[in-house]
């Protein structure tokens, strides 16, 4: 029989633990769904993998939604209905972790930005050369992103290039308003269009997410200026607030 110290009981004891603790942290972060199995991290919150919870969070939800005028079920299928309301639905609640006041804070906040932009007036921009008051192409040479193919997951594959923009040069073509007008055209018109026409070409495409690949390449101090970083921003702002949880990965 082999002798046991007491600091190696200390240790036993320690690594057991230590052991019992990471396995109550898993099962603490272990999601179930309404049909009792497991669900993967990277299918939370979609249709057909929604906790009890969730799925009576949903059902508020759509019942509200239901209540509400037409601006409000626009901003929800700002890529157009065939997204489909199950999958608009859930995206919307997961962007605000299934909690149904600040979803709805969220979409009220979305809409009344689409029209004070002035946005919503003007159909979004569906002519990039209206928002810009110059040619996309030209534009794409100082700003260069654009959808490119798909990943294999099927989902569009964007691809974008921060440290190749060349701030001063887009000043002498258009302006700041500009841009953000053509914001609201790459997202709506731009991406999905991109969305329609995978859902189109790949029957079993429903989630309406992109891949991202940012190429980082020149990015430094020197290029990130005030004028490019107040742009990101207002980007950023836009996207998060109006069209959420796009990005796949």
């Amino acid at each position: 029989m082999t002798a046991v110290s007491a600091s190696d009981k200390v240790e036993v004891s320690k690594e057991s633990k230590e052991t019992d603790a990471n396995k109550k942290k898993a099962k603490k972060n272990t999601i179930i769904s309404s049909s009792g199995e497991i669900v993967d991290p990277q299918n939370w919150g979609f249709p057909g993998y929604l906790t009890q919870e969730e799925n009576d969070i949903y059902e508020k939800f759509a019942a509200e939604i239901s209540t509400k005028d037409k601006s409000w079920r626009d901003t929800i299928f700002s890529f157009g209905y065939n997204e489909g309301e199950e999958y608009a639905y859930c995206r919307w609640l997961r962007a605000r972790k299934f909690v149904l006041k600040d979803t709805l804070t969220m979409i009220k906040e979305a809409t009344a930005l689409r029209f004070s932009s002035n946005a919503a007036d003007a159909d979004f921009y569906p002519d990039p050369e209206t928002a810009l008051g110059v040619e996309e192409a030209l534009f794409k040479t100082l700003y260069p992103q654009v959808f490119a193919g798909h990943a294999k997951n099927s989902c569009p594959l964007f691809v974008s290039q921060p440290g190749k923009i060349q701030m001063t040069g887009l000043e002498c073509i258009t302006t700041i308003a500009n841009m953000h007008k053509y914001q609201w055209h790459a997202m709506i018109h731009g991406a999905g269009s991109e969305y329609r026409a995978r859902q189109r070409a790949d029957a079993d495409f429903r989630r309406f997410q992109s891949v991202a690949i940012l190429d980082l390449d020149g990015l430094g101090l020197g290029t990130v200026t005030g004028s490019v970083m107040d742009m990101i921003k207002h980007q950023s702002y836009v996207d998060s607030l109006c069209f959420p949880e796009t990005m796949n990965r």
